[in-house]
């Protein structure tokens, strides 16, 4: 019997004997004894979604007179890992709603402050390295500052792209669909370049 076995098994034992806990509780301490691979088989069977909200910071290009174009741009970050550009994402807190998250990660991650719109859409998805399925709610957000000082500034690269650009250096389909529906979103509602539209 392997030492992960050992273990297992007397933290059963305990919970059952000491803490008087059922005797389903074996099934919970031999958990323990899974190794990594066998927990990413189990979690397919078993799947845990990881949910999260990714933020498109977009504008329109300034002209040099000062006027407002209605060529569109879109903010795109460099990931920590140096896997590629994506849009401002993470978690969101218990005090917070999915939309206050979104333009939080936007000033964290990119450094910019602004609107942000109606929900563009959910995306699932599961990670082909990890098995681990996600859930992501994609915002678009109306820039109003860009900050020179923000909190992962000397973590990453932010870079302003046309939509073409930018849907060539994403990372996934799900961030490329996410922007085609705010691009179509954009061009066919009336908009006022003053106005705000979302």
């Amino acid at each position: 019997m392997s030492v992960w076995t050992s273990v297992s098994f007397e933290m059963g034992r305990c919970l059952i004997e000491k803490r008087g806990w059922p005797p389903y509780a074996f099934l919970w301490s031999f958990s323990f004894y899974i190794p990594f691979v066998d927990f990413l088989n189990l979690n397919i069977l078993f799947p845990v979604i990881f949910k999260f909200c990714r933020c498109i910071p977009y504008r329109y290009k300034t002209g040099s007179d000062g006027s407002i174009k209605d060529e569109l741009e879109v903010l795109v970050i460099s990931s920590k890992k140096g896997q590629g550009m994506m849009f401002p994402k993470g978690g969101w807190e218990t005090d917070e709603s999915v939309e206050e998250a979104a333009s939080r990660e936007s000033l964290e991650e990119a450094g910019v402050l602004g609107k942000v719109g109606c929900e563009l859409g959910q995306w699932s998805f599961m990670s082909k390295r990890y098995g681990t399925f996600y859930e992501g709610y994609m915002f678009p957000l109306l820039v109003k500052e860009q900050l020179d000082l923000w909190p992962e500034k000397n973590e990453r690269q932010r870079i302003w792209m046309d939509v073409a650009e930018a849907r060539e250096v994403c990372q996934h389909w799900w961030m490329k669909e996410a922007l085609d529906v705010l691009v179509r979103r954009l061009t066919t509602l009336p908009r006022h370049p003053q106005e705000d539209v979302l």
